[in-house]
């Protein structure tokens, strides 16, 4: 039985210099995996900021949302763009908040939007090994104040779609009418298309597609904001105004000697597309009276039913919205 004994004690030995090997492994595999991560990863977050922005833009997001965390970037301070990733600590992301907020006069939103840029930007770090946990997670954001939207009434509706029909631009009666009576963002009104209108229907419908946006002066046509398409109603006295659109663009293209195609955008002056439209989204109304903006006519038809989703879009739920918009008496 001696031998067999000696040999367990030989496995025994075995095993427990084989766990200190690992061990001792393990150690020198971890200091390796920081010394490479140490010669891999940017130093300042501002480098790591701006391979998340190169990264993200990669992906296919929208120029518009880029611009605008590239802004936001911009903006904070550089004492903490020049702090090195492996730094930054919740409590020193709550100084920034706080800074932001005191000495930058940031209002609580606006300081959430640096939280949202700042947790994803960390987050994607995680996930490239660049930082061993995120510090933004357990730091703590303002708390916003959400008010109740009161959207403008009939009345109030009527009088900005009238006020436009007698203005210098008088086409920009039929973008708030279609903004009341469809519920769509203004960017998609602006990317109408006369491909994207079937008058053929019963009733006629319009497809929303795509969008219109402003980045640093340029005019973007991209996507919808939530990347899909759907098809909208409308009703009758809508139709017939955006008939008429379309009758006045075959007599403009055939007096010029080029017929509409269907490429062409619904609302556009010249070779400049949507510029009408896009002036009368910035102002809030024809006369400059203090009257509900454009974004304010859309929320009246996506929320005047008092249900709270509000990112209802199309006729689902505002037949009687647009009966009243259509007969106000």
């Amino acid at each position: 039985h001696q031998p067999v004994a000696a040999y367990a004690n030989v496995n025994k030995g075995s095993k427990r210099s084989n766990a200190a090997d690992r061990a001792v492994h393990d150690r020198a595999g971890f200091k390796l995996l920081h010394t490479l991560r140490a010669l891999r990863a940017p130093e300042p977050v501002a480098e790591m900021l701006e391979a998340w922005l190169k990264h993200i833009e990669h992906l296919g997001r929208s120029p518009s949302t880029l611009y605008g965390y590239r802004r936001l970037v911009l903006q904070l301070p550089e004492g903490f763009k020049s702090t090195p990733i492996a730094k930054v600590t919740p409590k020193l992301v709550d100084d920034l908040y706080a800074h932001l907020s005191r000495v930058g006069k940031r209002k609580p939103a606006t300081v959430i939007r640096y939280h949202a840029v700042l947790r994803a930007a960390f987050a994607q770090a995680e996930r490239w090994s660049w930082v061993d946990r995120n510090p933004v997670e357990r730091a703590t954001p303002p708390r916003v104040q959400h008010h109740e939207i009161r959207p403008p009434g009939v009345e109030e509706v009527l009088a900005v779609i009238e006020a436009a029909g007698k203005s210098r631009n008088p086409e920009n009666a039929l973008v708030f009418r279609l903004l009341a009576a469809t519920g769509c963002r203004r960017g998609e009104v602006c990317g109408l298309q006369w491909g994207d209108v079937d008058f053929d229907g019963d009733p006629v419908t319009v497809t929303i597609r795509r969008g219109v946006v402003g980045v640093e002066g340029e005019l973007i046509v991209k996507g919808t904001k939530t990347h899909a398409q759907r098809r909208v109603g409308l009703d009758p006295d809508t139709a017939t105004r955006l008939r008429a659109q379309w009758t006045g663009a075959i007599e403009l293209g055939l007096g010029a000697g080029t017929p509409p195609k269907p490429t062409d955008f619904v609302f556009e002056r010249g070779q400049v597309a949507v510029s009408p439209c896009r002036r009368a989204i910035e102002r809030r109304s024809a006369d400059d009276d203090p009257r509900p903006s454009a974004t304010a006519i859309r929320g009246y038809v996506c929320v005047d039913d008092g249900r709270d989703d509000q990112h209802r879009r199309g006729s689902e739920g505002c037949e009687s919205v647009r009966r009243r918009l259509l007969d106000p008496e």
